[in-house]
């Protein structure tokens, strides 16, 4: 599938029993809230068990002049797939940071590695993935060409923790990529194992 978004719209109109969607792509769906707005509320969807942190990975040429989210301002980003939660997630946090995502010049990349083939070729300007660490497309895109990570600020990491269901602080460690030697502030959201609720 395109992901979670389009997981959680499978169980509920029964053509999927069991899946995975990301916590706050849940939270949201069970509420009616985001992209689910036009919906409403999904109400067979039931979480099984919390798998794993899935980080925002917020990645730029390491050559780039872009060093926080507000310089993705008027860039052409890719933001993932249309029924993806990397997609909600991204919006949520550039909107947080104070980016107009409405002019952002969205790159309609996937899978996420012709997005980072795209980053590499200059084609475009960042790469937003919301993935378990380390991304195993991101170290291997990172060995043929130099790439970084962007920090996300403490307001902006606050202020969507308080204020989106199913997102919290998290840090990805010094190491977890080539050439990464600092620790790298950001978010994530829990891989969810969902079902219908007739399972």
């Amino acid at each position: 599938s395109a992901g979670s978004v389009e997981n959680a719209l499978l169980i509920e109109r029964g053509d999927a029993r069991i899946g995975i969607v990301q916590s706050d792509v849940a939270a949201a769906a069970v509420t009616g809230a985001g992209m689910f707005s036009g919906t409403g509320p999904l109400g067979h969807l039931r979480a099984v068990a919390g798998l794993f942190p899935e980080p925002v990975h917020v990645v730029v040429r390491a050559d780039s002049d872009i060093t926080s989210l507000p310089g993705l301002a008027g860039r052409r980003v890719s933001l993932g797939a249309v029924a993806s939660g990397t997609r909600q997630t991204a919006m949520r946090v550039l909107e947080a940071a104070g980016v107009d995502v409405a002019g952002l010049d969205v790159a309609e990349t996937a899978p996420p590695q012709v997005a980072l083939e795209k980053l590499a070729r200059g084609e475009i300007d960042a790469v937003i993935e919301v993935v378990s660490a380390p991304w195993r497309q991101l170290e291997i895109a990172m060995h043929a060409t130099p790439l970084r990570l962007l920090p996300l600020d403490l307001q902006t990491r606050l202020e969507i923790a308080e204020g989106a269901h199913g997102l919290f602080p998290l840090t990805i460690p010094a190491r977890t990529y080539p050439g990464q030697d600092e620790p790298v502030p950001t978010l994530a959201a829990t891989a969810l194992l969902v079902v219908r609720d007739d399972v």
